[in-house]
Order: structure tokens, then sequence, then C-alpha cells
């Protein structure tokens, strides 16, 4: 007698680190989809220094990716405990990566205020410009993978055109052989064109396509030109009983230090399909944020539309789970209240939803805001550098 035993879901243990499948006959299978190495170096030049923090994935064996890159100046003679992971902290290895970085622009806050090429609509002195874009990770128009590179590029100039301070991903994804002569690993992608820029990544969901093709997970980045001082990412709500409700969703949080204004609070994140753990992922992150001191910008693709409890409660207007927010603007509305703001559906070529937003709480702070912009596509259907346009917001 033969049988057959099918591939249900995936699951992960209580870590959410480990993840295995259940069977028809209920037996657990594990599987490994490579490590996350987490390690700081701090490299000298002269008389400076500058602490570098990495997270690396590995996989398949011996393959690595950059998904975090992250970096501070500090005085040469600071104490700094050099690494997380000894077995990256052996001299040889300092020695053969530190004289790449030894050049004379190699400070990170060196760069920053000659990168400043936008300005916002009232003259400033500190402007800061934030970019929120869904990138529809390796997607292409037809089942032809090969043609993902020709769609990165059309992704690519929309960047380089905008260059802002901060950008936030969303589906930003590793899958493993896809993504043509770029390879797999989105962050990659973006890194290499974005090369003056920190970055962070917090993958959310590992799809159940990695049992049969090779890790394939998604999840939302930071890019930022000024220096990232602490992340962390928490899970959102997922009612697993939901089909709606499939993926995981994750809250990336980043804080970066600006020149004049501080401390900024940037979050990211890419809400649930479900109606029910959109209201649920949104107390999360606002009990989250409440207590974060200054400015925060709160960004994303929502998956809910302006009318939506999810974000009425965002603003402000309605309440949800004995929880009600204060002093949080949703940024098109206040500056545009009578546009819609559409910034999906690029890809049939009718935009019909506003689903991407830009929240702001600045209190206390001292940011001001002068401009949100929604970048329109000189492209629809398969000319398209994405199904969603990116919102950029100006601050002083």
């Amino acid at each position: 007698m033969n049988f057959i035993i099918v591939l249900q879901t995936l699951y992960f243990t209580y870590n959410e680190e480990v993840p295995y499948i259940v069977n028809n006959s209920g037996t657990l299978q594990a599987f490994n989809f490579g490590k996350l190495h987490t390690f700081s170096f701090q490299w000298s030049c002269g008389g400076n220094a500058s602490i570098h923090n990495f997270t690396i994935a590995t996989y398949p064996m011996g393959t690595h990716h950059v998904y975090s890159h992250t970096y501070v100046r500090v005085m040469k003679n600071d104490s700094y405990n050099v690494s997380l992971d000894s077995k990256y902290a052996d001299s040889e290895t300092k020695q053969q990566i530190e004289e790449p970085w030894c050049r004379e622009t190699w400070i990170p806050s060196d760069m920053m205020l000659s990168l400043h090429s936008k300005s916002c609509r009232v003259n400033c002195t500190s402007s800061i410009s934030v970019m929120t874009y869904n990138i529809w990770n390796t997607n292409t128009f037809t089942k032809d993978d090969k043609q993902y590179p020709d769609r990165f590029k059309l992704l690519e100039k929309v960047l380089l055109d905008e260059l802002p301070d901060i950008i936030t991903f969303q589906e930003v994804r590793y899958e493993h052989l896809k993504g043509g002569y770029l390879g797999p690993s989105q962050m990659k992608h973006l890194s290499d064109i974005l090369k003056s820029y920190q970055f962070v990544y917090a993958p959310a969901q590992l799809d159940i396509n990695s049992v049969y093709n090779g890790k394939t997970e998604e999840g939302v980045a930071v890019f930022s030109r000024f220096p990232v001082i602490k992340y962390n990412s928490f899970l959102l709500f997922r009612n697993r009983s939901n089909s709606a409700d499939v993926n995981q969703r994750v809250c990336l949080h980043v804080q970066i230090l600006h020149p004049e204004h501080g401390l900024v609070h940037i979050l990211t994140t890419h809400l649930s399909l479900s109606h029910e753990a959109r209201e649920e992922s949104v107390v999360q992150i606002w009990r989250y944020i409440k207590g974060l001191p200054g400015p925060v910008l709160l960004t994303g693709d929502f998956n809910a539309e302006p009318q939506e409890k999810a974000i009425r409660f965002l603003r402000g207007e309605v309440p949800l789970k004995g929880e009600r927010t204060c002093g949080v603007s949703d940024l098109w509305t206040n500056v545009y209240p009578l546009s819609p703001g559409f910034t999906f559906d690029c890809v049939s070529g009718d935009l019909v939803k506003r689903i991407d937003f830009i929240f702001w709480r600045n209190f206390p702070g001292n940011l001001q805001i002068k401009d949100i912009r929604i970048i329109q596509s000189k492209g629809k259907g398969s000319k398209a550098a994405s199904d969603h346009l990116p919102v950029v917001a100006m601050f002083c």
C-alpha cells in the first residue's frame, strides 16, 4: 500500500526561529534554512574610529548575505567590546577587512551633509526626507524570473531620482534561485545602489515554498543616511485559523540620530489582509510607540484604506481594545485633505486605493512637516516599477 503525505503548513517553534511542518500523520519535521550571525567590529583609520554592526545570513552553506549594516563614529580611545561573536573577531580577519574602509570619506558622518540634495517646499537648513515604498518583492509581469532585473532597473531609477534620507521598504525578499542574474537577496540589490546608507532588515515570514524550492522569506527594511543607533523588531498578531491571515507580519523600529533634531524613531510594517489582524496589530504598535520619547514616524503598507477602523484608530478617531491614540497624524490627510492620494495598483493600470501611509507623532519634538508627495509612476502594467507608488514626506 502506498501513502502520499501532503505537506500542509509551515510553523515555527515558540521562539519563531526553527521552522517545521506537520503532515497528515501528525509528524513534525524540522528544517534548517541557515543561520543569522550578529557581530560588531571597531575600525580605526588615523585618528578616527567607527563601530560597524552586521547581521549576516548564511544560506545555503558557505553563502553569506548581509541583512543589516549600521555604524557610528567614536573616539579612537573609546573602549568597546569589539565582537559579539568571537569566531569573527580574530586579528587576522580584522586586518583583512580594515583596509577598504581606510579612506578619506569612509566616516559616515562626513558624507551626510554633502548628500543632502533635496529641499523642502519651504527652505530650511536641516531637512529630513522619508520615503515608504512597497517594492513588490521579486515578482515579474510574467512567469519568467529573468525579467526581474529589468523591473529592478525601474525601481533603481525611482530611488536614485529621489535619494531620500530615510527609506522604509516593504515586501523585501530573499528567494532562493530567484532574482535572475542579480541573485536571491533584495537587500543586496538595494544596498548595491544605496551605497551611502546604513540598513536593517527584519524578515517576517518564511514561505511554504521554502520546503520545495529553498529558503523564501519576506520582510521589511529601513535604509538611513543618518547613524542607526539601535533597532528592534516585533511580531504582530496572527490568527492562523483565518484564511486571510496566512502570512506572519512584523514591525521594525529603527532609532536614527539626526545632527540637529536628535533621536528620531522610524517604524515600518506591512499589515495583514485580515481586518481582525490589522486591528489587533495597530493596537500592538500603538502600545509600543506611545512611550517612545521624541518624534515617531510610522510608515508602511497597511493594506487598509483611510476609512477603515485600523486607520481611524491610528488617527485617534475611534478606540480599539481599550486604547485610543493621541497626537498621531496621517500626514497625507493633514496636508492634502481633499486629495484621495491613491498609491495602488500600478500593475493593473488603475490607481484605486490609498493603503501606503506615513503617520507622525511629534511630541515631544521639534520636527515640522513641510510637504508630502506621491511619486507618480512613469509607466503602468509591465512598465511599472512596482504595484505600489512610493510616498515621500519632507520635514524640517
